[in-house]
């Protein structure tokens, strides 16, 4: 018996000569740090319904969201409002701000209930926007809280290149100028 353990010892001896394991790690984003920056297909309708679901019981139970949530929940009311913030960009009646803010323009839509959509849009969207960036800054160790203005304007930037033609903003000295393509900022 011991013959044949000796023979066995030799063949694990060796071939743990010839083989290695390489671990190796690989960055990979959250599902959610995707959602939020755009470069992944939106959530599933389940998925939306599903985490909203959670939101409202948090909420009704007076509970506060924890960062990921509210982020979440930020990105989930911009993809709501999508629809009609690009609209009102092409008409011009909302812009692109240095402040990385959306503000409202004069337009030629000056109807009451467009009034209202801008106003409720432009208070949601203010608040969606910090909420992201405070979520941003909270998930990159390499960040910290003074460096809000430069999160501020990469985000800017990545908004700006999603925006649709036509869209008015505001250039590195003021000045309002109007985006010619869909393709990247102007």
């Amino acid at each position: 018996m011991q013959h044949l353990n000796l023979p066995v010892l030799i063949g694990c001896l060796l071939l743990s000569g010839c083989l290695t394991i390489k671990t190796v790690n690989i960055s990979q984003k959250t599902s959610l740090e995707h959602q939020l920056m755009g470069s992944f297909e939106p959530l599933t309708e389940e998925e939306m319904l599903l985490s909203s679901v959670r939101d409202e019981a948090q909420l009704l139970r007076a509970e506060e969201l924890n960062e990921d949530q509210a982020a979440l929940a930020a990105r989930r009311r911009q993809l709501f409002n999508r629809d009609d913030v690009e609209r009102f960009k092409r008409l011009g009646c909302l812009g692109e701000a240095l402040s990385n803010q959306l503000i409202a323009r004069t337009c030629d839509d000056e109807s009451t209930g467009s009034k209202t959509i801008i106003e409720r849009i432009l208070t949601e969207e203010s608040r969606d926007r910090e909420t992201i960036i405070t979520w941003v800054i909270s998930q990159h160790d390499h960040l910290q809280e003074d460096q809000r203005g430069q999160v501020k304007e990469i985000y800017r930037q990545f908004i700006l290149s999603r925006s649709p033609s036509g869209t008015p903003f505001q250039d590195s000295n003021g000045d309002w100028l109007l985006k010619e393509s869909s393709e990247g900022q102007n």
